[in-house]
């Protein structure tokens, strides 16, 4: 039996990797028609390849959400493919440089705000707009513990992800009467490739980490992607405004994020 509502489209931002891969798989794999867009055409094109092997019903787009028109343009795809778009996955996310914010640029915010707030703000309007129509349908924004958990140098992604949550809690109170579910994920460290090559330069080998989470090992992208799945789905039918947190009890441990480094600020040069 699945747990995710099964018609129209499903609509998964930055899926050519990470969650946004598992989150792809999983709703395909279970028979669902799923847009995917990322701007690594490259990794879409791979795991669109992979899933329309298995006899899933997948449509890739290649486009970057700092374009201001990506948003319209990709919800009229899916609508136009599938009928309709049941489920919106915001997953897509620019961290920016690693860096004190005493470095950083107005630009490099906007950057980041740019695909992280407003591009997904616009995403969840426009599903929102065909959604309404049925008087059904749930959209998913995937925030990240560091809005609560801030680690250093990362201002203006963290920022961002607080401002994930605000719009997560703002549309939920707008779009209920509508028949719109919207809530949130916050993942915490989870093991993707890039975050296990992260690791590998700033560290000896991923082995050598004490992991961050009370269970003892790091989060897997399908760890997510499951609750994404819960959230989409018919049992979570009177969940709305949420945010549910996957970081393996992280947010009470004591325990340090392997992220974590002393910065370089450009001042004091401490």
């Amino acid at each position: 039996m699945t747990d995710i509502i099964t018609e129209p489209g499903v609509l998964v931002t930055g899926a050519a990797g990470g969650i946004g891969r598992a989150v792809a798989g999983l709703f395909a794999d279970q028979g669902h028609a799923v847009t995917l867009t990322d701007r690594d055409s490259a990794g879409l094109e791979d795991i669109g390849g992979r899933l329309r092997d298995r006899g899933c019903k997948v449509d890739m787009i290649a486009q970057d959400l700092a374009d201001p028109d990506a948003p319209a343009m990709l919800v009229a795809c899916t609508v136009e493919k599938w009928g309709g778009i049941g489920v919106l996955v915001n997953n897509a996310a620019h961290h920016g440089k690693r860096q004190s914010v005493l470095s950083s640029e107005p630009d490099e915010w906007r950057q980041v705000f740019e695909v992280n707030v407003i591009a997904a703000a616009a995403l969840a309007r426009y599903a929102a707009l065909d959604m309404a129509r049925r008087k059904t349908g749930a959209i998913i924004n995937v925030g990240s513990i560091q809005q609560a958990l801030p680690v250093s140098s990362y201002a203006a992604y963290v920022a961002s992800k607080g401002a994930v949550a605000g719009m997560t809690r703002a549309l939920a109170v707008e779009l209920g009467l509508l028949g719109i579910r919207v809530n949130s994920v916050s993942p915490g460290v989870i093991g993707t490739e890039n975050f296990r090559r992260e690791l590998e330069t700033r560290h000896d080998g991923a082995s050598a980490i004490s992991y961050p989470s009370l269970l003892g090992r790091l989060g897997t992208p399908e760890d997510v992607a499951h609750v994404i799945a819960f959230l989409a789905g018919p049992h979570s039918s009177h969940v709305t405004g949420a945010d549910y947190v996957v970081d393996g009890g992280r947010g009470i441990s004591r325990r340090t994020d392997p992220f974590h480094a002393e910065i370089t600020h450009p001042v004091s040069g401490k």
